[in-house]
């Protein structure tokens, strides 16, 4: 399964609307499905209005190129408690009509009303269902599984190649530019160490401590009263860590043509993945007879203020 085609998200503002969640699976959906690299995938997206002039908001756009033609497809996403409308599917349907739209897709988890299933059919208009499934058949793990390590507590030992008076206080560690070495890069080091080389021995889950050496490189010790230099024998940390499993449940869903006898436009898995700084989605979309694709999106998660 291949990723392919471009997806861009617009605004943070835009983000925190309601049923902007739908949107962005949505898109990302079609971004997995995508089996043309041409393709550009936008949401939302504002297409100019032949008649006005003014800019429309589409919640999702895919722009391509087939032959010497572009194609462009507009999806609006009704992420209401009622099914969607004949008023809605005429209203989206001349919008699609004035922005020279050439196939518009109505997606909505909570279905459509007959009625408005004749008209979108007699406008050309496509309808579509979103709906979450117990599994699918051509995944068998259940979840996502992480491994991790975190680094409970370092304790660093910097031993002086020669005999030096005063005690640790006396002294700080700097490089060759003088620039003190700060608990906070201890502790990147120390993580670093643990993931590039203990890690690899496959330690089993649970809490762990080692005793590790580290280069010297161009570190020494500055004595903080008389500003003289003592080179450094040995650099050792004893490392106390927690190796951990975490596991993401994938969620299943249904993306079918609810117009069209329900048939199957792809079957769709996602884990979110909740990351110390970041919250990590893997959606997989695949359709047994035609295939399909997986994508990743990081999204950021605010500082704390």
């Amino acid at each position: 399964m291949a990723n392919s085609g471009r997806v861009t998200s617009k605004s943070d503002r835009a983000s925190r609307r309601p049923g902007r969640a739908l949107e962005v699976l949505v898109a990302r959906i079609e971004q997995a499905l995508a089996n043309n690299k041409s393709a550009s995938i936008s949401s939302p997206c504002r297409l100019r209005d032949r008649i006005t002039g003014r800019l429309r908001e589409f919640d999702v756009v895919i722009q391509f190129h087939e032959n010497h033609h572009e194609i462009c497809v507009a999806i609006e996403c009704r992420d209401r408690s009622r099914p969607v409308t004949v008023e809605q599917v005429e209203s989206f349907s001349t919008k699609c009509q004035h922005t020279g739209v050439h196939r518009g897709i109505i997606v909505s988890p909570r279905g459509f009303h007959d009625t408005a299933k004749t008209k979108a059919d007699a406008l050309g208009i496509a309808c579509f269902g979103l709906e979450e499934i117990e599994n699918v058949e051509w995944l068998v793990p259940k979840h996502f599984e992480l491994r991790s390590a975190r680094v409970l507590r370092s304790h660093f030992t910097f031993e002086p190649a020669v005999p030096v008076e005063g005690g640790p206080e006396t002294y700080v560690v700097v490089d060759a530019g003088g620039n003190e070495l700060r608990p906070d890069d201890m502790d990147a080091a120390a993580a670093k160490a643990i993931d590039t080389k203990v890690r690899a021995a496959n330690p089993g889950i649970g809490a762990h401590r080692v005793l590790m050496r580290f280069p010297i490189g161009d570190l020494r010790l500055l004595n903080r009263a008389s500003g003289s230099i003592v080179a450094l024998k040995a650099i050792t940390a004893e490392i106390e860590y927690e190796e951990r499993l975490q596991l993401f449940p994938f969620k299943h869903l249904r993306y079918a043509d609810a117009a069209g006898g329900s048939s199957l436009i792809a079957e769709v898995a996602v884990a979110k993945v909740d990351l110390p700084q970041h919250e990590v989605e893997f959606l997989i979309a695949y359709n047994p007879q035609k295939g399909g694709g997986m994508i990743t999106s990081s999204t950021p998660k605010p500082a704390n203020k």
